[in-house]
């Protein structure tokens, strides 16, 4: 399936048994991950030191704290040894509406369910495993590759979608972000083919 979809984002043709594509964001959005905001406090409370990085988004370690001090085994003292290898303190669990949506849409036969996410490839494989082993299995997984903002690569690859496979019907999607929901409705809005933005908030999770 995995290469399936790589085909229909570059050339292809779509399984003509499949009319709806269901697209879920990760951050905030299915997993409910810590942002810069929450995660850094929370990694200076458990570890006594700042947030080690400029970056977090594309810090595997802003997904899993362990990353870090099996990186650097000589640092964090009684850290490292009691805490910092042995529990990740951030929980990454599923939100529960968009998980039982998810669970929904993979039951479908006519649905080909994939995560669309604005985390760059070099994290792809530690977010992958996070989503597995949560029982949480896609027909692929997409990651943020080249320069452009989040935005409009989920736009590029949503009109790779449309322009090359004619057959769907509806394409259904799952985002948080307040300032990408103008932007998915907008494109939504010149599609000939019926388009769903679920937008999740605080309030919905």
């Amino acid at each position: 399936m995995k290469d399936k979809i790589r085909m229909i984002l570059r050339e292809g043709v779509i399984d003509e048994t499949i009319k709806r594509i269901a697209i879920f964001d990760f951050d905030g959005t299915l997993i409910d991950t810590d942002t810069p905001e929450s995660g850094k406090p929370l990694w200076q409370k458990e570890f006594g030191f700042e947030w080690p990085f400029k970056g977090w988004w594309g810090r595997p370690e802003s997904l899993d704290s362990r990353i870090y001090f099996e990186k650097n085994p000589k640092l964090g003292g009684d850290v490292n040894k009691e805490l910092g290898l042995s529990k990740n303190i951030f929980d990454n669990n599923p939100i529960p509406k968009t998980l039982s949506a998810y669970k929904e849409q993979s039951s479908r036969p006519d649905t080909m369910v994939l995560l669309l996410t604005g985390r760059h490839a070099g994290v792809g494989k530690l977010v992958t495993d996070i989503l597995n082993s949560k029982g949480l299995k896609f027909n692929d997984y997409i990651y943020k590759t080249g320069n452009l903002d989040t935005a409009d690569f989920k736009i590029e690859v949503l009109d790779k979608l449309v322009n090359n496979n004619p057959i769907l019907e509806e394409i259904e999607i799952w985002e948080d972000r307040d300032d990408h929901l103008p932007v998915f409705q907008g494109w939504a809005s010149k599609q000939k083919l019926k388009v769903i933005v679920h937008h999740i908030t605080d309030a919905t999770k």
